[in-house]
């Protein structure tokens, strides 16, 4: 089964070690920063998080950036930054 949902980044390096998206569905921003472990919440940020997550464990060396992010996935289907 193919999936026929996206999300959508645009994003732009910065200096500072935090990631920074504005989720356009949902109008909210979220900050997080890399050097920090990551407490659980809900919302459309865990699957940032997740993903941060999961580069870092993966050894990954991150940098900042900040971006805007959307797409036509509804709220409850695994991804959580659109809705319909």
């Amino acid at each position: 089964m193919a999936l026929s949902q996206s999300i959508w980044i645009a994003l732009s390096s910065q200096p500072n070690p935090e990631v920074e998206l504005h989720s356009l569905d949902f109008e909210e921003s979220v900050n997080v920063p890399l050097e920090e472990n990551y407490e659980k919440s809900r919302g459309w940020q865990e699957f940032l998080k997740g993903v941060l997550d999961i580069l870092k464990q993966e050894g990954y060396s991150l940098s900042g950036w900040k971006g805007v992010a959307a797409g036509n996935v509804r709220s409850g289907q695994g991804f959580l930054f659109g809705r319909i």
